[in-house]
């Protein structure tokens, strides 16, 4: 997210430098800026709160997390490459699916012994099976 768009969830907002900004604080009852709002030249945005409310607050309150504050190519611009997307590995997907498939073999028991499922079970066991196909389209990516 650019440093812009963080401007403008923010009131009180003044200009006091190049990339740097003082705003209202947004995680507590604030009548002067207490917020302090920087760009850094690889586009990170930090924040502090001079009355000491923590980022988290702050970003909770503006709706956005700490991935907002990073441009995109952050990583790529501080150590002059792209990293690598690795695949992901199989036996970690493998054993996240193992509940999901304890889940779908006690469904289909029940359903073999002509014990009918309710709509709360059917629909859990529509969401196993959809988990588990998605981790094999993973493992297969």
């Amino acid at each position: 997210m650019s440093l812009e768009l963080i401007l403008e969830k923010l009131d009180g907002v003044q200009k006091k430098g190049s990339g740097q900004y003082v705003a209202l604080c947004p995680a507590h009852n604030d009548k002067h800026p207490s917020l302090a709002i920087v760009e850094k030249d690889s586009g990170i945005v930090l924040l502090h709160c001079f009355a000491g409310c923590g980022a988290c607050e702050i970003l909770a309150q503006l709706g956005l997390n700490f991935t907002d504050l990073y441009p995109q190519n952050a990583h790529a611009k501080a150590h002059g490459y792209r990293p690598v997307k690795r695949p992901f590995n199989a036996h970690l997907i493998l054993a996240a699916l193992a509940g999901e498939a304890l889940t779908i073999g006690q469904f289909s028991r029940l359903m073999a012994s002509g014990t009918p499922l309710s709509d709360e079970q059917h629909a859990r066991l529509v969401l196993a099976s959809q988990r588990f196909f998605s981790g094999l389209d993973l493992i297969n990516a």
